[in-house]
């Protein structure tokens, strides 16, 4: 897990190693714009806990960060003024 957690771009966001532009954080989440935007506000919701599959979080965990992602899209949704604002579970890329 520690080698996991070295690699994780994810893991090196949360530390300062690459930048990334802030949208929200608290104690237990961090968003930010994707450095690749599909569309204008594309935003990266993550838990600061490292994890390797979104299941593996525990129920208070998983609706926690559920819950935040509606809190953030209410938000989003009204500051970029757009019709919709989705979801979308990231992490399938094949593993080196």
């Amino acid at each position: 897990m520690v080698d996991e957690m070295k690699n994780c771009i994810f893991c090196k966001i949360l530390k300062g190693e690459i930048s990334a532009v802030k949208i929200f954080e608290d104690e237990k989440h961090f968003a930010f714009l994707d450095m690749n935007p599909i569309n204008s506000g594309h935003t990266l919701l993550i838990p600061k806990k490292h994890i390797e599959y979104l299941f593996d979080l525990n129920d208070d965990e998983y609706s926690e960060l559920m819950l935040k992602a509606k809190h953030l899209a209410k938000l989003l949704k009204n500051k970029l003024v757009s019709k919709r604002v989705g979801i979308a579970v990231e992490g399938f890329a094949k593993k080196n």
